[in-house]
């Protein structure tokens, strides 16, 4: 009888499992995240595609992504270094605010937007309406 018990409870865990295991995979894929892009070359190639880039545009793009990736690491380090600053038990407020608001943000920043231009010069007039419509879809708060 004790066996019996056993293997029921056995299999109760067995089915809840699966079902909060399929409960998960249904909410992700809903929210989009479960084959969402991870990284910055996989969403990059998604709207390269969505925008139909020609090959002379696509070569231009490439080039401009490479510039970017540049910048980001750039500022990998002093990411690194903030958020170190960040854990800290007191953190030094002026190396903090430097990061966010100093004259290498700010450079940051300018650099960022001077990327984003080239990316605009390089596409027709529709398809810089489509990609502002990518940019506000992404960066707009979640519907609820």
């Amino acid at each position: 009888m004790r066996t019996r018990g056993a293997i029921l409870v056995a299999v109760l865990l067995i089915v809840s499992l699966a079902f909060h295991a399929a409960f998960a995979v249904g909410f992700l894929k809903a929210r989009g995240e479960l084959d969402a892009p991870r990284t910055f070359r996989q969403r990059a190639a998604i709207i390269a595609k969505q925008l139909q880039l020609d090959e002379k545009q696509l070569t231009a793009f490439e080039a401009v992504l490479d510039e970017k990736e540049q910048l980001r690491d750039s500022r990998s380090a002093q990411r690194e270094a903030f958020m170190a600053e960040m854990m800290k038990d007191t953190p030094d407020q002026k190396g903090l605010d430097e990061y966010v608001a100093g004259p290498s943000a700010i450079k940051y920043r300018l650099s960022r937007l001077a990327i984003m231009r080239k990316i605009i010069a390089i596409l027709r007039p529709s398809q810089r309406e489509k990609l502002m419509q990518i940019v506000k879809k992404r960066h707009s708060p979640p519907k609820r």
